[in-house]
């Protein structure tokens, strides 16, 4: 027994703790799992092993049996929601509380459990707000359940799980909610254009030269086709009849809270103009088509993807200064507003047709967020295609070189691996700088969380089985020993 008093817990304490516990270390499993032996043993027999809880749990301390300490640990769908972006004891909360089931977060098959209890695991998918998600086993040939992936047959793990984070954004039970249909805009912003409502709007259409990306987006669909079309009102006797109507049914009295009711009723107005609230300097913006003058009828539209706060502060503004939990989750946040920027998948990003607009957001680096590289562009290796604007000749297309930036890993257990070997100095500094102040020793012994968001993805580099470490790796030295300041952690 350690006690409360540390002093006690010596290496030797805890290797002839470990002698004697290790045959029945089964008994504190979890009892919904497999491994678990206490249905075979019986509690009783568990119950002369309740000391060795202390080498399992975090405090120590017996329990009576595995329900108490199920019971004992947080409820995961109550601590981890989206407060966590602003509360950074509440990232810190959850992302421990997720770590506990960690082998349901990995992506390499071999040490994923997800598979092998996907109920237990899935009773974490609240962890996905601090970016712990799951990687399920998907076999050649297999659909995801409630997709049609038809034509993605034989393609990688990495297109499916995009495909599927699509749908899922988009789907109908996401757009009931503020927060699903912002989502969605998010990752179909740029493909608005693939789903043209009338024909004076085929001059806006870009369906035509982006199949492949506007096959891949197809489930971006229901953002703008959910519902019945709506007529709106002539504006013969009255111009405003129109944003009258919007703003009826999308602006909300002070103090009302938003309802699936009222969100539905503001999406069947506006979805079939969402493409007006699109960033006006990319291809699927239909505000040059429609006229300034239409598209302002629709503005108060903008409550559905964040309203006015979403362009208050600049990204500059919100990444320049990313130095605890509470700055990395509200950059993080606002990076994904422009999410497809930086899909490692071709079909998928959006790098190759919106070049210039992405490269306002190479900032998001510092989140570990890295704008697709020239390795995905088709035509000509080592350049991007911008796609015509809607006032530009689509034979008038622009060719510019791509950039690359060092950056942490963007989730856990993914490397990013750093393709350019021009990096400059003053950037590498940077970044050892940022790592070297949240993992130096003293911030480890006071809070550890901002270095292990930095340093997730890393632990490959300095596993001990010779056969995980990627440290030698192609491509993967560099990483390491840029992480390098990341072993103590591991």
């Amino acid at each position: 027994y350690f006690g409360d008093d540390p002093t006690r817990v010596t290496e030797d304490l805890v290797t002839k703790c470990h002698g004697v516990c290790a045959q029945r270390l089964c008994c504190f499993s979890d009892y919904k799992l497999q491994s678990s032996c206490r249905a075979t043993v019986g509690d009783d027999e568990c119950e002369l092993y309740s000391l060795c809880d202390q080498l399992v749990t975090e405090n120590g301390g017996a329990t009576d049996d595995a329900l108490e300490l199920e019971e004992k640990e947080f409820d995961v769908d109550e601590l981890c929601i989206d407060k966590v972006a602003v509360d950074k004891n509440l990232y810190s909360a959850c992302s421990d509380t997720c770590e506990r089931r960690s082998c349901c977060f990995e992506s390499d098959p071999t040490y994923s459990c997800y598979d092998l209890e996907k109920d237990w695991c899935d009773e974490y998918e609240a962890c996905a707000v601090v970016d712990y998600n799951f990687y399920p086993v998907i076999s050649s040939g297999e659909n995801l359940p409630g997709s049609d992936t038809a034509g993605l047959i034989g393609s990688s793990n990495g297109e499916h799980d995009l495909y599927d984070a699509v749908d899922s954004a988009c789907s109908v039970d996401s757009l009931k909610t503020l927060e699903g249909v912002e989502e969605c805009f998010n990752k179909c912003q740029p493909y608005l254009c693939c789903f043209p409502e009338i024909a004076s709007e085929i001059e806006w259409d870009c369906e035509g030269f982006r199949d492949e990306e506007c096959s891949a987006y197809g489930n971006c669909e229901p953002l703008v086709a959910s519902h019945q079309l709506w007529k709106p009102p002539s504006k013969a006797a009255n111009k405003y009849a129109v944003k009258i109507a919007v703003n009826d049914v999308c602006i909300l009295s002070n103090g009302v809270q938003p309802t699936e009711e009222w969100v539905s009723n503001c999406h069947q107005k506006c979805e079939s103009r969402m493409c007006c609230l699109a960033d006006p300097s990319i291809r699927s913006s239909c505000l040059a088509t429609l006229g300034a003058e239409e598209c302002n009828d629709y503005s108060a539209c903008k409550v559905l993807i964040g309203g006015d706060s979403r362009e208050a502060e600049g990204i500059e503004d919100v990444c320049s200064n990313v130095d605890d939990a509470n700055s990395f989750a509200k950059c993080k946040a606002k990076c994904k507003t422009r999410q497809c920027c930086f899909e490692n998948v071709h079909k998928f990003s959006c790098y190759h047709l919106e070049k210039e607009w992405c490269d306002e957001y190479e900032i998001c680096g510092v989140v570990g967020l890295t704008l697709s590289s020239s390795s995905n562009a088709p035509p000509t290796p080592g350049a991007q295609i911008s796609a015509p604007s809607p006032s530009q000749p689509s034979s008038q297309t622009t060719i510019s070189a791509p950039t690359a930036s060092i950056t942490p890993p963007p989730a856990p257990r993914q490397p990013v691996v750093n393709t350019s070997s021009q990096i400059s100095q003053g950037d590498s500094d940077s970044e050892l700088l940022i790592l070297a102040r949240a993992c130096n020793a003293d911030q480890l012994e006071n809070d550890a969380t901002e270095c292990r968001m930095l340093c997730k993805g890393s632990e490959c580099c300095f596993t001990t089985h010779v056969e995980n470490n990627c440290s030698r790796k192609p491509g993967m030295t560099a990483f390491c020993l840029d992480h390098m300041l990341c072993a103590d952690l591991y």
